[in-house]
Parts: C-alpha cells; structure tokens; sequence
C-alpha cells in the first residue's frame, strides 16, 4: 500500500550523516517537521541544511538512549554500523515510534519511494515492493522527463481551484 506519510510537526530523528542520511533529509526536508541528526561525521550537503537553520546536528555517536534524549516520533537510522542501525531499530519499536532502516527496510514500519514532485502540487510514487530500488528509479525519471505531458496545465489549474473533477 503506498500512503502520503503526514509528518507536519513531527520531530524526526536521523541516525548517520553521510550519503543515504542526506538521501532520506532531502525527501523530508520541505516537509513542517522538525529533523535532527545525530552522527559523528557530516556531509557537506547536510551541514549546508544545518547552517541554513532548515535541521539541527549533534556531532557526536549516537546510541540507543539517543531515543530516549531526542524522543522522536520518526527515527531514520542510516549508518554503515548495522550492529547499531539492529540495536536503535529494536528500542524504537519498543518504545513505539515509527521507524526506518536504509540496511534493512523489510524491518521499517515504511518505505522510502522513488519520488517525482511536479510544480509543488503533485507526487508521484514509485515502487518496486522493494524489489529493485534501481528499477524504480529508472521508471522515476522516464516519468520526470516526461510529467508535463501527463499532468497539463489545466490540471495544475483545476487543483490550484480546489476541483473535484476536470471537464
């Protein structure tokens, strides 16, 4: 089942700084939530965020009483220690928050998408189950180069005008 994840004003917590970390800060970033990330290192992309106010770092190793400090609803655990990502993952279902792992999503409560945004007003998700992120990523962009023939003007138009249907 693909759902569109509410998470305006909801703290989300990310586990790891590097490249996946980054990936999973730039799909929820534009989103009302406030992020912070906990890690010892950094990406540029992701101090770039922090200094424009948009996240919050603590440049430190995080653990499982990470959860307990930060008390997230969303926990993101994106580090290349899996003992670690295994031990967060198991606490945070504990303790009832919602959560995802980039070593192991068939143990997330969600998946992470391949995403085309169009004009701030519609989403399109793509999914493989799973199966082939790079498939998936492959059929995101053939439906970003060609989204504008498929969602017109006058549909943007007609959302913009909060209609039901198109005529």
């Amino acid at each position: 089942m693909i759902v569109d994840l509410h998470i305006n004003s909801k703290n989300v917590l990310v586990i790891g700084g590097g490249e996946q970390a980054t990936k999973r800060i730039s799909s929820i970033i534009d989103e009302d939530c406030a992020i912070t990330v906990v890690s010892p290192k950094f990406s540029a992309s992701i101090l770039d965020m922090a200094g424009d106010g948009n996240i919050t770092i603590h440049q430190r190793e995080a653990d499982t009483a990470t959860l307990q400090e930060m008390n997230p609803d969303i926990v993101i655990v994106a580090t290349d220690n899996h003992t670690l990502n295994n031990d967060i993952m198991r606490m945070a279902k504990e303790m009832g928050i919602m959560r995802y792992s980039v070593s192991d999503p068939q143990c997330s409560d969600y998946a992470h998408l391949a995403i085309v945004k169009f004009r701030d007003l519609v989403q399109i998700a793509v999914s493989t189950n799973g199966k082939s992120p790079t498939m998936a990523k492959r059929i995101r962009n053939n439906i970003k180069d060609n989204i504008s023939d498929i969602v017109t003007l006058d549909i943007i138009d007609g959302i913009r005008a909060g209609r039901l249907h198109t005529h």
